[in-house]
């Protein structure tokens, strides 16, 4: 037996290794297909979506025998990104706006901010494709890497409202509704640019089906794939938004594909990838496989078929005479196995309800826990930082208070799970008593405050911690120990 299947194969490979000498042939062919054609990526806000896209592109097979080739050509394929994020909040350091002093911090919000990408690629192809005879037509499937070289980039993005507030680190002020400094709410945001790419290296498939037209003409139907395998992005290190201090009103845009936040960029790798459908016509040139050729395959082949029939045969009757013997030793153990089935769903049930009980009192624990770590670390930060500039024995906030507490409120209100303790200090008399009195007072007012602007007043506890904890030990009487301070629980 192993003898007839060695002479099998090799009458096969004479067989090839003769009409490989007898049929070598050339085809040039131009495609098309559609499909989705997409730079995929990660952002670090928002959800990206693809689109259909189409591709173009000439080719040129050289067939080495009648069932293999190695393909080239030229393909131009478009790929296109869409980003849509709801709100983005960012933090930059900038220069110091003309007029002002020290360092300076950006804070800029967007709401339904939108970016749309597109790129196109001229592609060059190398592939080996293999082909096999249905009836009078062709199974073909073609593998192999694409080289890509970017040929155009460019974005356009949008924004319903960008709103920016500037923090200087000196004053510990911040400033909003300023257009002469550049703080102000702005509408309907747009920009566009250009987009630099990489070249780019993709994993290549196609399979389908080849019909034969006429003698040298053939029709090729069937699906793609392309891959990318490496990072066609450029250098991603500028500012989404760059403050300009020469002309505050003036911000420059880029794209979120060329900007980072925090050290990081904002996107993670992005590589172009299409799947779609295509059609290819080809017009062959050269030698075409004889007339011997083409009835030494066709009875190779079904002298091929006829050898792996039979033994399927022989395969499937010793099958079905092995299959009855077994299939009465299984079916005793199937009726013992049903019994202990049975027993087992009863005790699953059991653990089932202990794990349920177990799962919904984590759920709440989750929960907690997710409600208390979802502030970052700015906003934290910003959140617990000192409000001082109290006059002796006064408990009422004044109006650069309030302007202090604006973002505090805005971030509290955005998240309505999470506690907070609001701490009085008072360094306004000699008598200890007095002073933990007046920071209670100064507590509850604040309280008394954030509750009247919207804040729950059940998330609010008030402590006084007198004249114990000074800001500037030394100086009782400095109007920054006589402060209020929120800490996040």
């Amino acid at each position: 037996m192993k003898m007839k299947i060695i002479l099998l194969f090799g009458l096969l490979t004479i067989v090839n290794l003769v009409q490989a000498q007898q049929t070598k042939s050339h085809e040039f062919s131009i495609n098309a297909g559609a499909g989705t054609s997409a730079l995929q990526y990660k952002p670090i806000f928002g959800t990206t979506n693809a689109e259909l896209r189409e591709r173009f592109g000439i080719g040129y097979t050289y067939f080495f025998s009648p069932q293999w080739g190695i393909t080239t050509g030229l393909d131009l394929g478009y790929y296109n990104a869409k980003i849509d994020v709801n709100k983005m909040d960012l933090d930059y350091l900038i220069p110091t706006p003309q007029g002002l002093t020290d360092n300076f911090h950006l804070y800029a919000s967007y709401s339904n901010y939108t970016e749309n990408q597109k790129a196109s690629f001229l592609q060059l192809p190398v592939m080996l494709q293999m082909q096999t005879p249905v009836q009078r037509n062709f199974f073909y499937i073609a593998a192999g890497l694409k080289f890509g070289f970017a040929l155009s980039g460019t974005y356009d993005s949008s924004a319903e409202t960008l709103k920016t507030v500037g923090y200087s680190n000196y004053t510990g002020q911040y400033y909003e509704d300023m257009p002469k400094y550049g703080f102000d709410t702005y509408k309907n945001i747009k920009a566009s640019g250009d987009l630099n790419f990489d070249m780019a290296y993709l994993l290549a498939l196609e399979t389908g089906m080849k019909w034969t037209l006429s003698g040298k003409t053939s029709l090729y139907t069937g699906v793609f794939l392309d891959y990318g395998l490496n990072n066609v992005n450029g250098l991603a290190d500028r500012n989404l938004l760059v403050y300009n201090s020469s002309s505050p009103k003036n911000y420059q845009y880029n794209s979120i594909l060329q900007s980072s936040q925090g050290g990081k960029s904002m996107v993670d790798k992005v590589v172009p990838f299409s799947v779609g459908v295509k059609i290819k016509l080809g017009l062959g040139f050269g030698s075409e496989v004889t007339s011997k050729a083409k009835e030494r395959l066709k009875s190779l082949y079904i002298v091929n078929q006829s050898y792996i029939n039979e033994k399927a045969s022989q395969t499937e009757r010793k099958l079905n005479d092995e299959e009855a013997k077994e299939a009465e030793l299984k079916a005793a153990e199937l009726r013992e196995e049903r019994a202990k089935a049975e027993e087992a769903k009863v005790e699953v049930k059991k653990v089932e309800a202990v794990k349920e009980v177990k799962t919904e009192k984590a759920k709440v624990v989750v929960a907690e826990e997710s409600a208390k770590s979802r502030l970052t670390p700015t906003q934290r930060t910003i959140i617990e930082r000192p409000v001082g500039g109290y006059r002796l024995r006064e408990v009422e906030l004044n109006a650069s208070q309030k302007t202090l507490m604006v973002y505090r409120i805005t971030v509290l209100m955005s998240y309505p799970t999470i506690p907070i303790t609001i701490e009085g200090h008072a360094f306004d008399s000699e008598s200890s008593s007095e002073n933990f009195k007046l920071g209670k007072a100064r507590a509850d007012k604040m309280k008394e405050y954030l509750v009247n602007k919207g804040i729950a007043a059940e998330r609010i506890k008030t402590v006084s911690k007198g004249d114990t904890v000074p800001l500037a030990p030394g100086s009782d009487n400095n109007s920054t120990n006589r402060r209020i301070q929120i800490i996040v629980q």
